[in-house]
């Protein structure tokens, strides 16, 4: 079965987790207290500080730090096998994607019921939904005058589905 084989690749990804001087939790451990947060949850991201199980917040923060030095060309214990099992369960790589996502999903829901994504700034049933048309539209803006960090955040894909939908990333006029 699927979770037979995940478990046994976290067991098998255990054999490559590194010794630490004090007594440490393995790495197949979090990786099964993942699995578990993620069938109860439907998701992957795991808030940093998270009351119920505060080493597992840390453990996924410590993945995403690792990835990145990965993707940077750096020396990561995030060895291949660790990451097709964490990418197995579409691990969330960037924190807030799945923030991204729930309003996207928000946004689209306000779509079928209005007609088009014009939602305003004080939007009253979701000002959530508002300030975050609202951020998508100044950090394109600040993409196209050339803000690395606001190109990263509105990346191709996510203009892509915006506009799939008809969302206008130009500020409109009368907000």
């Amino acid at each position: 079965t699927a979770t037979a084989t995940t478990a046994t690749g976290a067991a098998d990804a255990d054999a490559d987790a590194g010794q630490g001087k004090r007594p440490q939790v393995s790495w197949g451990q979090r990786y099964k207290e993942l699995l578990e947060f993620n069938q109860k949850n439907g998701h992957t991201e795991v808030p940093q500080i998270y009351p119920p199980n505060l080493s597992l917040g840390r453990w996924v923060q410590k993945q995403r730090c690792e990835y990145k030095k990965l993707m940077d060309g750096k020396k990561s214990f995030l060895n291949d096998k660790k990451l097709g099992l964490l990418q197995s369960i579409e691990f969330i790589w960037k924190k807030g994607e799945l923030s991204w996502e729930s309003h996207y999903d928000e946004l689209v829901h306000y779509k079928d019921r209005n007609g088009n994504c014009h939602v305003p700034t004080n939007y009253r049933r979701n000002t959530a939904l508002g300030r975050w048309v609202r951020r998508q539209r100044d950090k394109y803006k600040e993409m196209l005058a050339g803000d690395a960090g606001a190109a990263v955040y509105m990346n191709d894909s996510r203009i892509k589905k915006l506009k799939s939908i008809g969302f206008c990333l130009a500020p409109l006029a009368n907000k």
